[in-house]
């Protein structure tokens, strides 16, 4: 009988053992196993941090410069002639050899692809210096004399306004990031010049509208780059009472810091800037501004 009863008790198993499984691998019951309940985590499955968005829509640059400067500041008065020396005084000659500026601009993008851009840049450059004169002078119908010691300065506040549209240059399939930016708009220059020694005084100011057009071009190692390299060059033809202001800059940026509300950027560069205005009286007023080449440091924003 014990024999039979342990048979039996083997057989009992089998029997039993076979159901509980079949109804373990019922679809009621698919998912409640411990494996498929809680299924192991490995490293590489665990969820990764949002990457933060990098299309900001807004930016502001702060930027100064400075650099050697050429020029000169002919001012008759009334355009008559015998009021001014021909294309003098040359800024060197009053002591005029350098200048530092500062720089704004604010930046915004918008469309669905961001790619439409409009800027408002606002800049002041002042110079200033002194000399003694080697050359009799006339400005604005003032005489100095050679061997006066005189003082000069011209002060210059530039305003513009552009509409860009960014277009991607290398395709996907290439690891470096460039895009070309064409752009157009519309700018005024004040000027303030000033000329005082031996006991005579000049001073002329001139306020003009001037169009431009011009070219961003912008390369970055890769897409996302902290890096990127930015050269921009813009101007106009000029013309009689119509200013031409032209900028060729090449400027490098690097991200310092990245976050969900903004990117601060640093940058350094090089700047070249040229104006150039005369109008259409008999003894026109001329006026003829170069800087560069300039360092150029500045700090930004992106929000």
């Amino acid at each position: 009988m014990a024999g039979y009863t342990r048979a039996s008790s083997k057989r009992e198993e089998a029997i039993d053992v076979k159901p509980r499984q079949e109804a373990l691998d019922h679809p009621a019951f698919v998912g409640t196993r411990s494996s498929d309940v809680n299924p192991p985590i490995y490293a590489a499955d665990a969820p990764s941090e949002p990457e933060l968005d990098p299309g900001r829509r807004w930016s502001v640059d702060a930027r100064t410069f400075y650099g050697p400067v050429h020029g000169f500041a002919q001012v008759p008065s009334g355009g008559n002639p015998g009021t001014t020396s021909h294309r003098r005084p040359k800024l060197n000659e009053i002591g005029i050899d350098d200048a530092f500026g500062v720089d704004a601009t604010g930046g915004y993008d918008f469309g669905n692809d961001r790619r439409n851009r409009l800027t408002l840049n606002g800049q002041f450059i002042t110079a200033s210096g002194s000399n003694t004169l080697e050359h009799d002078l006339t400005s604005q119908a003032e005489d100095f004399p050679a061997g006066t010691h005189v003082d000069g300065s011209l002060d210059l506040y530039v305003v513009r306004a552009d509409y860009g549209r960014h277009f991607d240059l290398l395709g996907q399939s290439v690891a470096s990031d460039t895009g070309i930016t064409p752009f157009i708009g519309v700018g005024v220059f004040h000027s303030n010049y000033d000329l005082t020694g031996g006991g005579s005084h000049a001073s002329r100011s001139f306020t003009k509208p001037f169009p431009e057009v011009g070219v961003e071009l912008t390369w970055r190692p890769r897409s996302g780059s902290p890096f990127d390299l930015t050269a921009r060059v813009s101007g106009f033809i000029s013309f009689d009472d119509v200013p031409t202001f032209c900028n060729e800059s090449l400027v490098a940026s690097y991200r310092l810091m990245r976050n969900e509300r903004c990117d601060i950027t640093t940058s350094l560069g090089v700047l070249w800037e040229q104006l150039d205005f005369h109008d259409d009286q008999d003894v026109s007023n001329h006026l003829r501004f170069e800087i560069g080449p300039a360092v150029v440091v500045g700090v930004g924003i992106r929000f």
